[in-house]
């Protein structure tokens, strides 16, 4: 079973990268098929990753509602289970913070994804706290809290830098050129969409070397 459910989560996690959301959901509805009269204490973690990838689905074809309902699913997985599984809350959370993001509640937003943060930094899980770090910085940004949204963005990039997510990288100084649009650096933003744009063109995404080439093109405007 353990052998089965890797692989169709594994399945489920390449045709998220696609893009192919529903064949993606089948395959980790399939998965959790697989957990059905297994033990639920061993694997919970395994659940709740599954419930929680599901709604993750949900949440990039914009069906909040549903997503939220899984991720609802996933906590109390972890709920009803004796051992403390922080990671695994932490992401819950991360992605609470994201849906409450996407739909403008910029205050619950911060609580969940400091909620997380305080998880994520408790268990040294680098690749969890930076993504929690660049959605903070997203919600600053969103309140006009251009220097705490700096310190956030530039926390994500450290880490990102420090485990080699060149994607993650990426994204990270696209939004660091995006802070110093905000803020009327101009010469910063330049520098950060430079370094981004170097980097997608390294990772060969074109559709991201035009959008921030039409970005350079109104700065230097």
């Amino acid at each position: 079973p353990q052998q089965a459910l890797q692989i169709s989560m594994g399945l489920g996690d390449i045709l998220v990268l696609t893009g192919e959301y529903p064949a993606a959901r089948s395959h980790y509805q399939s998965a959790l098929q697989l957990l059905i009269g297994l033990d639920p204490d061993r694997y919970a973690t395994d659940k709740s990753t599954l419930l929680r990838k599901v709604a993750t689905t949900h949440e990039r074809q914009g069906d909040y509602e549903s997503a939220l309902r899984y991720l609802t699913q996933a906590e109390q997985t972890l709920a009803n289970t004796p051992q403390s599984i922080p990671v695994e809350q932490a992401q819950i959370l991360n992605d609470t913070g994201w849906i409450q993001f996407r739909h403008g509640n910029f205050d619950e937003a911060e609580k969940s994804l400091l909620k997380a943060l305080s998880l994520a930094q408790e268990v040294n899980r680098p690749d969890v706290t930076a993504s929690i770090y660049n959605r903070l910085g997203g919600v600053f940004y969103q309140k006009d809290k251009l220097d705490q949204a700096s310190y956030y963005v530039q926390k994500s990039l450290a880490l990102r830098e420090e485990i080699g997510d060149i994607l993650a990288v990426a994204r990270s100084y696209n939004n660091l050129g995006l802070l110093g649009w905000k803020s009327g650096r101009w010469d910063d933003a330049i520098s950060s969409f430079t370094r981004c744009l170097e980097l997608n063109a390294n990772l060969g995404d074109v559709e991201g070397a035009i959008e921030l080439h039409g970005n350079l093109g109104l700065l230097y405007n």
